[in-house]
């Protein structure tokens, strides 16, 4: 984001702070915290890891409570790559602000940036997009796309 902001990237970057303090107060989300510490299968040291939601929708309280705005999204990201291939659609969830500029709370979990600012033009922007049209038992996701 260069030159002068819009009022979407103002937000983006806003809420991307407000997320960033839950993250490490993680007071918000205390048996989040807790669930994770006790579950073996998590692999990676972040209390958030598969509670995407519950964190993206904490974000959005807080966010609200401080006169942003910012809707919670549920579908797939697709990736990351492996070997040229997209092993599979990931079901997840994030932020989105009025111009659709994503904000990714967990993004971490899958080895992004922190806290991801994706806006509509961005690189990473289509692999939140691909959403509506795949679902569980529809096989492999189509090359076109890969």
């Amino acid at each position: 984001m260069t030159g002068e902001l819009t009022e979407p990237q103002l937000t983006a970057l806003a809420v991307r702070e407000l997320a960033l303090a839950v993250i490490v107060r993680g007071e918000v989300e205390a048996e989040l915290r807790a669930r994770h510490d006790n579950d073996p299968t998590m692999t990676t040291d972040l209390w958030y890891e598969r509670y995407c939601l519950e964190l993206s929708q904490a974000v959005q309280m807080t966010a609200e409570k401080a006169g942003l705005e910012a809707e919670v999204v549920c579908g797939l990201l697709v990736g990351p790559k492996h070997e040229g291939r997209y092993l599979r659609p990931w079901q997840h969830a994030w932020l989105e602000v009025g111009d659709g500029t994503i904000i990714d709370p967990s993004s971490a979990q899958y080895e992004l940036p922190d806290c991801l600012i994706v806006p509509p033009d961005g690189d990473l922007y289509r692999h939140y997009r691909m959403r509506g049209w795949w679902k569980e038992g529809d096989g492999e996701i189509p090359s076109e796309v890969a």
